[in-house]
């Protein structure tokens, strides 16, 4: 098969194997190569979407290569940290996926189809990640759930703000007595979360936010 008639069908079933794909309170919009993320109001809040490689950057001997990326701007967390930080980069940023190291996957961030390779059941493993961590890390932070501080501590380099992020989320789910902030903090410190250093400050400024309401 050539690399123009494997992308086609490629496409083809990136929209098929995503129609069931949901977030709950939000819309998510299936276009070439993307899945645009929608609030109520219509306003684009993420993306996930994917590229193909050109053939001189291709893995060797495979028909197509793609990397796979994902990113949210805003959401109800979102609105709360723009009135303590401005954050002009989004908020949860997958940056260039990283596909573990299996049978499945050759580890990194590129993803490759090959001749021996069914189309159909390569884009299952292609899909399985999107299924499975992206589109529910997602949800976690859009409607911030309780397992958006799991998801923190587990990849703290996709959060711009990973400590205020956790911070709100208790915030909003109740829990944040005294011994849960403190416990928080304490976790945060030992997995060096890159906003740890500015504690003290970011602690005051949540305590603000939500001391209004």
């Amino acid at each position: 098969m050539e690399k123009k008639e494997a992308e086609k069908r490629i496409d083809v079933l990136f929209k098929e194997k995503c129609k069931g794909l949901t977030i709950p309170n939000y819309k998510l919009k299936l276009k070439k190569r993307h899945i645009e993320i929608l609030n109520s109001d219509n306003s684009v809040e993420g993306d996930i979407y994917y590229e193909f490689f050109s053939p001189r950057f291709c893995e060797l001997g495979a028909i197509t290569t793609l990397d796979l990326y994902g990113c949210i701007d805003s959401g109800v967390i979102g609105k709360v940290l723009n009135d303590i930080a401005s954050h002009p980069m989004a908020l949860l940023d997958t940056g260039l996926y990283e596909f573990p190291r299996s049978t499945k996957y050759m580890g990194g961030s590129k993803f490759s189809f090959y001749q021996t390779d069914s189309i159909e059941e390569r884009m299952d493993f292609f899909i399985e990640p999107i299924k499975n961590d992206i589109i529910p890390r997602f949800d976690n932070f859009l409607n911030c759930k309780e397992g958006l501080i799991h998801d923190i501590f587990s990849k703290p380099k996709y959060y711009q703000y990973p400590y205020a992020t956790a911070l709100v989320s208790l915030y909003i789910n109740n829990k944040n007595n005294i011994n849960d902030i403190i416990e928080l903090r304490e976790k945060a410190k030992k997995a060096k979360l890159q906003d740890i250093r500015n504690a003290t400050e970011i602690e005051e400024k949540v305590f603000q936010y939500f001391s209004k309401l």
